[in-house]
C-alpha cells in the first residue's frame, strides 16, 4: 500500500476509553468486569483522569491542565482526544486489521509507540491480551523500560566488562538514537562505557 493510500483509523482516543475504561484482563488473556480489590486481573485504563499507555502505563510526560477536565465527569473522556495524547498514545489492532479486525473500540487498544511495535499481531485476541498482562506484571516501567530489567542487564554488562557499575557517569555516556529511538541495549552498553574499570 503506498504511503498515499494508506488507511486510517477513524475511531476515536475517547470512544476506546469508553469502552475500556471498566474492564480488566485476566492472566489468561479474558476480559472482565473490572472489580476493585482482585489483584489477580489488571484494570485496562489505571486512571481515568491521567492518560497512559494502556500495556505499560508509562506516564505520558503531556503539559496540559486536566482540572479542566476533571470538573465534569462527561468531560474526562474529551481527555483522552486532546492533540499531545492522540500523539503519543497510537490505536493499535488487538486482532490485526489483514486478519480481519474491526476499526472499532472493542478491537482498538491505546499503546505508546514502543508497546505498539512490540505487541503480538495474531488473529487470536488472547495472545494480545496476555501479553498485555505479562506486561504490566513485569513493573515500573520509564520510557518504555522495565527498571528491574534495565538494572539486570546493567550489572550484568558492568561484569562482562570488567567495569565498576558504582562509578557510572551518565553525562559522559556516547548515546544515539536509530530512527528516533533508542534501545534499552543502546543505553545499558553506552552507560556501562562509562565506568571504571575495576
Amino acid at each position: 500500500m503506498s504511503r498515499n493510500n494508506k488507511r486510517t483509523v477513524e475511531t476515536r482516543h475517547s470512544a476506546i476509553f469508553e469502552y475500556w475504561k471498566d474492564k480488566a484482563i485476566t492472566k489468561d488473556g479474558d476480559i472482565v468486569q473490572d472489580i476493585d480489590g482482585d489483584n489477580e486481573k489488571i484494570s485496562v485504563v489505571r486512571d481515568w483522569t491521567m492518560p497512559r499507555c494502556f500495556a505499560c502505563c508509562d506516564n505520558l510526560r503531556i503539559n496540559f491542565n486536566s482540572e479542566k477536565f476533571n470538573k465534569e465527569e462527561n468531560s474526562i473522556p474529551q481527555m483522552w482526544n486532546y492533540p499531545e495524547i492522540k500523539r503519543k498514545l497510537n490505536r493499535c489492532h488487538i486482532k490485526p486489521h489483514a486478519s480481519g479486525g474491526a476499526d472499532e473500540p472493542r478491537n482498538l487498544f491505546l499503546l505508546c509507540e514502543t508497546c505498539h511495535i512490540e505487541a503480538p499481531d495474531t488473529g487470536n485476541p488472547k495472545n494480545f491480551f496476555r501479553w498485555v498482562y505479562k506486561r504490566r506484571k513485569r513493573g515500573l516501567t520509564i520510557n518504555g523500560f522495565v527498571i528491574p530489567e534495565f538494572i539486570e542487564e546493567f550489572l550484568q554488562d558492568c561484569k562482562e566488562k570488567g567495569k565498576d557499575p558504582f562509578t557510572l557517569k551518565p553525562k559522559e555516556a556516547d548515546i544515539h538514537s536509530h530512527g528516533g529511538y533508542h534501545s534499552q541495549s543502546t543505553l545499558v552498553m553506552a552507560l556501562t562505557d562509562t565506568c571504571e574499570n575495576l
